[in-house]
């Protein structure tokens, strides 16, 4: 399952904002639809956040806006196996704002005040 999660980065914070599921058609190949919240369990949301975290603090990534992407395999065993960080990249402001207002109803820069 390939999910996504986009936000400001400000003052090397990065506040939780959640994950959007990425939906495939039945071919497994081609892309339907974006759900929120995700199905994702908790843990591994949390495990996400942890690696997300962590790789903006190496790259160095502050003050812009971005989105990160990941893979989760339901089917291994362990969860710390089970998740790989796919991309990471800027994102202009104007792009997260209707994702963001769609799904959590607030602004982005809402949340860079929490």
């Amino acid at each position: 399952m390939a999910v996504y999660s986009g936000g400001i980065c400000h003052r090397r914070r990065y506040p939780a904002t959640g994950f959007i599921d990425f939906l495939r058609y039945e071919n497994g190949i081609s892309f339907f639809r974006y759900e929120y919240p995700s199905v994702l369990p908790d843990t591994v949301q949390q495990q996400m956040f942890s690696i997300a975290r962590t790789v903006i603090a190496h790259t160095g990534l502050d003050n812009c806006a971005f989105n990160i992407e990941f893979f989760w395999n339901l089917e291994q065993d362990s969860y710390s196996y089970a998740i790989c960080h796919l991309f990471i990249g800027g994102r202009d402001r104007k792009e997260l704002l209707d994702t963001y207002m769609r799904c959590t109803e607030m602004l982005p820069f809402e949340f860079s005040q929490l």
